[in-house]
């Protein structure tokens, strides 16, 4: 005869193992730039409602339903990312910046099966990518993605002596003695963060 208790507890332990899989994802993850800790949510499965009061002046003055609730164990229902601010860390890098914000997003340039499409990032480590003509150079993510501004991704002529990126998300270009504004970072707030997917470092809509 099958163990009804044994079944709850064989169901529910594999999704604990699961849980701990996270946890060892959040803590191997703990040093990634951008990175996200993942927390699970768990839901209950089908359960059986067993009514087994037969006397009515036993339900007077109960608040609970009638009877007992017998479920089949719990299940993962959902993986959700804390998208909060993390810890900010002091760099010597002019092309480091971090998003103080929650759910605050950088938005890069991924193609997709011959497509350009618009995902986002948290990771605020850019870097300076030649482009091929070696007129200019393009601001990336450390995975070669164009980061993109206000109105496009942000490239900045050859010939340059210094590269700033300011509080106000200006990327200002020091030439010849002068700076002037190759772009501005287009920062998006997610309003629904959780509708997110998660596609390496970073996220689709």
């Amino acid at each position: 005869m099958t163990s009804r208790p044994m079944i709850q507890a064989a169901v529910t332990m594999n999704q604990l193992q699961q849980k701990m899989d996270l946890i060892g994802n959040n803590l191997a993850n703990s040093q990634t730039t951008g990175y996200k800790n993942r927390q699970s949510e768990f839901s209950s499965l089908l359960f059986q409602q067993i009514n087994n009061m037969t006397a009515p002046e036993n339900a007077t003055g109960r608040v609970t339903p009638d009877g007992i609730r017998v479920g089949s164990g719990a299940k993962l229902g959902s993986i959700a990312a804390d998208f909060s601010a993390g810890s900010i860390q002091q760099t010597d890098r002019t092309l480091d910046t971090a998003l103080l914000k929650d759910n605050y997003f950088y938005q890069v340039q991924v193609m997709q099966n011959g497509q350009a499409e618009t995902q986002f990032t948290r990771d605020g480590a850019f870097y300076l990518q030649p482009r091929a003509a070696g007129d200019a150079v393009m601001l990336t993510t450390s995975e070669g993605y164009p980061v993109l501004g206000k109105n496009g991704a942000i490239t900045i002529a050859a010939g340059f002596d210094s590269i700033v990126i300011r509080e106000n998300g200006d990327v200002a270009v020091r030439r010849n003695g002068r700076y002037e504004i190759a772009g501005t970072l287009a920062i998006k707030e997610v309003v629904r963060p959780r509708s997110l997917e998660a596609v390496g470092k970073i996220v689709s809509a």
